[in-house]
Order: structure tokens, then sequence, then C-alpha cells
């Protein structure tokens, strides 16, 4: 049986700058998602957002795949990184 990935939308989550309300985020997140019988969360973040990348290995999610200039700010072309983290 393939156990399901979870896609949260959370934006902004690197933004928090209290980690403890944002580790507590992730954490209540994940243990919604196990209870649901996921097997990973995956993230996306915008591949110029050091910040967001940071944080999201910060908070134990692994870089799985680049998607280069999918997404488009301000007449710019993104990539787009999925991050995995296991559950």
């Amino acid at each position: 049986m393939i156990r399901p990935a979870t896609a949260v939308d959370a934006p902004g989550i690197g933004d928090i700058r209290n980690t403890a309300i944002r580790d507590t985020t992730v954490s209540l997140i994940s243990g919604y998602a196990r209870t649901a019988g996921s097997h990973a969360l995956i993230g996306v973040v915008a591949g110029e957002n050091t910040a967001g990348l940071a944080v999201h290995t910060a908070l134990g999610f692994v870089p799985r795949g680049t998607l280069p200039a999918v997404g488009r700010k301000c007449g710019r072309w993104l990539d787009a990184v999925f991050m995995q983290k296991q559950l």
C-alpha cells in the first residue's frame, strides 16, 4: 500500500520570527498528517528564498528536486524547490 504525502498551504511559515510558535505550528501539522495516515509532508519554496529554505531545513525537510523557472513574481521567473519531511 502506498501511503500518501500531505501538502499543506502554510504561506509565510518562514516569516514567523518566534521559533517556538513556528515549531509548534509545524509539529501540529505533522501530527495531524501522521494521524490522517500520511507518510511525508511536502513543501515548495521559491529557490531564491534562502531564509525559507533554511527554515524548512531546520524543521527537518530535505530538498528533493528543483523545477526551474516555473513561477513568476515581480516580472521574474522563479525556481520551485520541493522539500520533503518524512513522518
